[in-house]
């Protein structure tokens, strides 16, 4: 597995599990907001918050060592 997703996936796993799962399956896997609020029974803003948290921790990847 390249370094950066094994350091991705790693990060994700620091997030909990219900955001990673979300974030995977909106950013990796395509589905819908509306469907994982479906699959999860949540609220489409908590949908928003995991995808946002999972995102904005992501991004630290790219920042200065």
């Amino acid at each position: 597995m390249p370094e950066r997703l094994d350091q991705a996936l790693t990060l994700l796993d620091r997030l909990g599990e219900r955001t990673k799962n979300i974030f995977i399956l909106f950013r990796l896997q395509g589905m819908r907001r509306e469907e994982i609020v479906a699959l999860y029974g949540i609220a489409l803003s908590e949908v928003d918050r995991h995808i946002v948290l999972a995102m904005v921790e992501l991004v630290k990847l790219d920042g200065p060592e």
